[in-house]
């Protein structure tokens, strides 16, 4: 069996509220998935603040595999990794924030879909961050694993910092 192999993105939803906090957001399901194939979501939060104490809540059948945050211009961004294994009848998934320590204006996601690709083992084996550079640029990162594929997610602030 060969390595994952990226198929479609489903649409990326972005939720930009003002400043009247946002608690969920349902990305769209790729087109052209396959019964078995992998979904990978990616939900990011922009809150104006620097905390970092919200939490995910991912639908019946999703894992919310990893987390990450960065603080810098008085923003904090959080994103979540969250995996699937495709059934046959799937719906667009919806996501949940709570917990919040400050009002969070900004939510995206998207889901992306891979074949050949397993979630028996663990989907996100190593992830890595880095710090705010202009020209964004990717942290190293080493694959755990023969035919692993790497992907590499920006976030960057809309509100531009206070």
């Amino acid at each position: 069996m060969s390595g994952p192999v990226f198929r479609s993105a489903g649409s990326n939803v972005q939720t930009n509220t003002g400043f009247t906090i946002p608690t969920s957001i349902t990305p769209g399901l790729p087109a052209g998935y396959a019964l078995g194939d992998l979904f990978i979501a990616i939900v990011w939060a922009e809150i104006p603040a620097l905390v970092a104490g919200q939490t995910l809540t991912a639908p019946a059948g999703w894992t919310v595999t990893s987390f990450a945050y960065r603080q810098f211009s008085g923003n904090t961004l959080q994103a979540w990794y969250c995996t699937k294994i495709s059934t046959a009848s799937e719906s667009a998934p919806s996501f949940t924030i709570s917990g919040t320590s400050g009002d969070t204006v900004y939510l995206a996601g998207v889901v992306l879909d891979y074949e050949n690709a397993s979630e028996t083992l663990d989907a996100i084996s190593a992830s890595s961050t880095a710090t705010l550079t202009s020209p964004a640029a990717s942290p190293s990162v080493t694959t755990t694993s023969a035919d692993d594929a790497v992907i590499s997610v920006f976030m960057g602030t809309v509100n531009g910092g206070s």
